[in-house]
């Protein structure tokens, strides 16, 4: 039985068999336009209609479900036809009939292109939505990644035997010591800088959050005041935001948190221009007597003579940076009113973030669960 261009218009509620055993289902590959396909579906039925849209405690839909959509269909004899969006693909799935996959693609792209002009009619109807990255999520959950490897580390300094004169296993104990040591530092010193970084991030990205959701109208709509805004330095955009945005509290600037956040910013910033100054980054001071080195203290060379010492920021400096970006977040966030601080909350730890295009606006577009499964196939796949 071939499909392939019979019209969808023909297509009827009546007549279909939901209790009759499948006949054919099929995975639809991923090179379909899914939104062309639902709206050919809604063009047609108005509303998903299938019994997972049934079932479902949202009768307008939940993002959340494991079952997304569905549409069911009786073609007038050949039999019914299910379109079933899972969270893992498309599903088609028919009753009592056996159809080739072949012909039932052939039928969907038959009616994609008849009704194209229809279905681009039907799609501009829909919200138009994007899926942003959060930033602050994104820092967050590095940062805390970070951490957790920088408190895993634990640099013991290399084992010296007493005197020049060793035994080999002494000498053994030494080189695999040293290594370590050297393999530690180098963690230590990258954690630390990332840990930092991320935590400084962490702080304006949830700053840029809130001026994102909540900017009124006359900064977002004027291009270079919009631009002015969001590439001011932290200080200046906090020290405005009760002026940038709606209902927020303006920021108490002697508050402690403000003093600790802008060393976190101060030590960010060393790490970021990399000067060799000689303040932020001098491992020892040494001397010389023409070509002969001199140390401060009589001890080993070779730990200076490749320069491991963690500095900038230290592993101390660095868990400071993280604790105080977790205080200057919750001050942040006790700038939002109390009647929408939870809900801001929530899209603040959500990723992705929705974008309204109609609207302009910021939403949660899933919850943080994500629901998902499979059902036992009736033979090996």
């Amino acid at each position: 039985m071939d499909i392939g261009t019979t019209d969808i218009h023909l297509a009827t509620l009546d007549g279909v068999e939901i209790k009759e055993k499948a006949g054919v289902t099929f995975e639809l590959p991923e090179h379909f336009s899914e939104v062309d396909i639902f709206c050919l579906m809604l063009f047609k039925f108005g509303h998903p209609n299938g019994m997972m849209t049934f079932l479902a405690p949202h009768p307008d839909g939940d993002p959340d479900a494991p079952w997304k959509w569905d549409f069911i269909f009786h073609l007038p004899g050949i039999g019914t036809i299910e379109v079933v969006r899972s969270w893992k693909s498309i599903e088609i799935q028919t009753r009592r009939i056996k159809l080739s996959k072949q012909s039932l693609i052939q039928f969907l792209e038959y009616n994609l292109d008849k009704y194209k002009e229809e279905i681009e009619a039907t799609r501009s109807h829909l919200e138009d939505y994007r899926l942003l990255i959060n930033p602050y999520k994104r820092h967050k959950l590095l940062a805390e990644s970070f951490k957790e490897d920088l408190d895993k580390v634990h640099v013991q300094k290399p084992f010296y035997p007493k005197a020049m004169g060793a035994t080999q296993q002494q000498i053994a104990k030494h080189n695999k010591s040293f290594t370590k040591y050297a393999k530690d530092m180098n963690k230590e010193a990258s954690y630390s800088i990332s840990l930092c970084t991320h935590s400084a991030f962490m702080v304006e990205a949830f700053l840029n959050l809130i001026l994102a959701v909540f900017m009124v109208p006359e900064v977002k709509e004027d291009k270079a005041i919009y631009s002015e805004t969001i590439e001011r330095p932290w200080r200046k955009k906090l020290k405005r935001l009760h002026l940038d945005c709606q209902a927020i509290t303006k920021a108490d600037f002697g508050n402690a948190v403000i003093r600790d956040v802008a060393k976190v910013f101060e030590l960010r910033n060393k790490v970021a221009h990399s000067y060799p100054a000689k303040e932020d980054l001098t491992v020892a001071n040494m001397w010389f007597f023409k070509n002969f080195p001199i140390l401060n203290h009589p001890e080993p060379f070779d730990r200076y003579q490749i320069a491991m010492n963690n500095q900038l920021p230290t592993k101390s400096e660095a868990l400071f940076c993280y604790e105080v970006a977790q205080k200057m977040v919750a001050f942040l966030a006790g700038l939002v009113p109390s009647s929408l601080r939870e809900e801001f909350m929530r899209m603040a730890e959500a990723n992705p973030i929705g974008y309204n295009e109609a609207t302009q606006r910021y939403s949660l577009p899933f919850s943080g669960v994500v629901y998902k499964g499979f059902y036992p196939a009736s033979k090996k796949c």
